[in-house]
């Protein structure tokens, strides 16, 4: 009879597991004034794999749209999402990256996630005039109340902060007769944005008294 013998049998660990997102497809809403540097985000990929199979790195694969240098930067080793470029919603206000996390095993195996980083407006543009210099004529026969210039502004913030135009001086110039020409300034407002002067120049078509 052949004596019975323990043995220890060592199983060892391939790497048959790819990493995995926690979350497929990462959502993430800022303002366009974020700053630089900042931390947006941290992503998470887990792999069931011991040692070296199991250890997980980070990487952005595509940026849409695309831009050099690229907007964002994802940490290698721990997943820190973060701003390395100014934004302007003004231009593009929203971007989705493909990112993968990638084993530590030969070969290595990827996995596959997206983020999509919304980027909010805020009011930083001030409005702006059509033109700087208006000129018109304004007769003397006109009656009280019509209408002599429509005022064209725009401004690139998604929401309209404006509240509107301060002509404070136009009925105090109005009312002086005593030249042909006047000229008077007058702005568009936004909450917090002043927008600059704008120059009327308006010619009188009456005589001088």
């Amino acid at each position: 009879a052949v004596p019975a013998t323990d043995k220890d049998i060592q199983v060892s660990d391939i790497n048959d597991n790819a990493p995995k997102f926690s979350v497929a497809e990462y959502q993430v809403e800022i303002l366009e004034t974020e700053s630089v540097g900042a931390s947006l985000l941290t992503l998470s990929a887990l792999d069931p794999d011991e040692s070296v199979n199991g250890i997980v790195t980070y990487s952005i694969f595509q940026q849409s749209p695309s831009s050099d240098p690229a907007v964002f930067d994802l940490e290698l080793s721990t997943g820190i999402l973060r701003l390395v470029q100014p934004l302007d919603y003004s231009e593009v206000n929203m971007y989705t990256l493909k990112v993968q996390a990638t084993d530590g095993g030969t070969p290595s195996l990827v996995g596959n996630g997206s983020v999509v980083v919304k980027i909010k407006d805020e009011n930083n543009n001030p409005p702006e005039f059509s033109k700087e210099i208006y000129h018109m004529p304004v007769y003397e026969n006109l009656p009280g109340g019509a209408s002599i210039l429509v005022l064209e502004v725009t401004d690139k913030d998604e929401v309209s902060y404006m509240t509107g135009f301060s002509c404070d001086k136009f009925w105090f110039l109005f009312g002086l007769l005593c030249q042909k020409t006047k000229m008077f300034f007058c702005s568009c407002t936004d909450i917090s944005v002043y927008a600059p002067n704008l120059f009327l120049i308006i010619t009188f078509g009456y005589e001088v008294i």
